[in-house]
């Protein structure tokens, strides 16, 4: 199909009455402007589930340039997954609406909430020129009646809570296990829900768990320390630290960079991903060549975004450099305290070949859960 019909039938799409009556499902309409039309007709393509029509919609709605800096295809493998985590979006809030942006509040059918930003060109015919989308926390609710009374024990503390999580976890709205404790003095431990729903494991008291982007703040944290223990400068390059890693632009982002992810760096999400063996991928080192080829996004320290995994897997390679295993014993010991629930390093996850059916049943692993996380990682990148 060539671009110029796919221009013609993007018009047709935007033309129909979208913008200004609410998508199948929503509680909000979304405005009838360029932005708002075109934000519209990507919320109705994407809940079709028609990976054609939404290769079409980004091929007719978007400009050269954003289609240069990320192709359909690739656009394609980040939708899939998307769209397997959260079924499908409505619009629940319009956050900002401005003549040439768009940011809209989206609530997914698995529960979770996101934001989704739309940019358009000034001027006519408005396409649009990227998008932004992150998971954001669920709106507070009023509650439904006064605050309860304290316990009188924390055997009726935990009595209660025990109830509160049996009632979640009938409903599959919680999985995971729960300590707690006072004076190291534990009162209640119990796990709760499934650690694979489609083998029906349960979870246990021994079910390992992945911390997802929770892994950030330790990287951070150790880095933090390392800085205040005179080890490096936040203002030091990677080619500093990493001396053999040969990239252009090595000896211009810096450690800071990478800690607020404004590096430019790109992801390793893309086709060389999506060819490799998993098997084949268990160390950090493995994950460099799916982008340290690619360009920069952007200069160094000119913008911002959410960190995709080349910041993430640089920030964990300067923690293995010879001068950083004095402070990374000392961050062990003083970020994580011995704990009974055992946790699972996303890399160590990917890289294993067993059986799915050996995993879930041997290791009771929160497979969903863990793709969950994975998935809202990715959407908060921008596409």
């Amino acid at each position: 199909m060539n671009v110029g019909l796919l221009r013609v039938l993007a018009v047709f799409l935007l033309s129909l009455p979208m913008a200004g009556v609410p998508e199948e499902g929503s509680q909000v309409e979304i405005p009838d402007s360029p932005v708002g039309r075109r934000a519209a007709a990507y919320v109705s393509v994407f809940n079709k589930g028609d990976e054609k029509a939404m290769g079409v919609f980004w091929t007719a709605n978007f400009t050269a340039e954003s289609l240069r800096q990320r192709p359909v295809e690739e656009r394609l493998q980040f939708y899939r997954r998307m769209r397997e985590d959260m079924k499908r979006i409505i619009v629940v809030a319009v956050e900002e609406s401005k003549p040439t942006s768009l940011v809209l509040r989206m609530k997914a059918e698995n529960g979770g909430f996101f934001r989704f930003g739309f940019q358009v060109e000034p001027d006519p015919p408005h396409l649009l020129t990227g998008m932004r989308i992150e998971s954001v926390e669920a709106p507070a609710q009023a509650p439904k009646s006064a605050a309860e009374p304290p316990k009188g024990s924390d055997a009726e503390a935990g009595m209660a809570t025990d109830a509160f999580l049996r009632d979640l976890a009938s409903g599959d709205e919680f999985s995971g296990v729960v300590l707690l404790a006072r004076n190291n003095a534990a009162f209640l431990e119990k796990a709760y829900g499934l650690a694979d729903r489609e083998f029906r494991v349960p979870v246990n008291i021994e079910t390992k768990f992945n911390l997802g982007s929770i892994n950030k703040i330790f990287t951070k944290t150790a880095i933090a320390q390392l800085a205040a223990a005179g080890k490096f400068s936040l203002t030091d390059t990677i080619r500093k630290h990493l001396p053999r890693y040969g990239v252009p632009y090595a000896g211009r982002v810096t450690i800071q960079q990478l800690l607020d992810f404004s590096s430019g760096m790109g992801d390793i999400f893309g086709a060389k991903f999506e060819a490799t063996p998993k098997d084949r991928v268990r160390t950090l080192a493995d994950y460099l060549p799916f982008f340290e080829s690619d360009p920069l996004k952007f200069e160094p320290g000119t913008r911002r975004l959410r960190a995709p995994r080349p910041r993430k897997l640089r920030r964990r390679r300067i923690l293995d450099s010879p001068r950083s295993h004095e402070i990374r014993r000392r961050a062990q010991g003083r970020q994580a305290r011995p704990s009974r629930v055992r946790l699972l390093d996303p890399e160590s996850r990917r890289g294993r070949s067993e059986d799915r059916a050996a995993v879930g049943a041997r290791l009771g692993l929160a497979r969903h859960r863990w793709r969950q996380s994975w998935r809202q990682r990715r959407a908060r990148d921008r596409r």
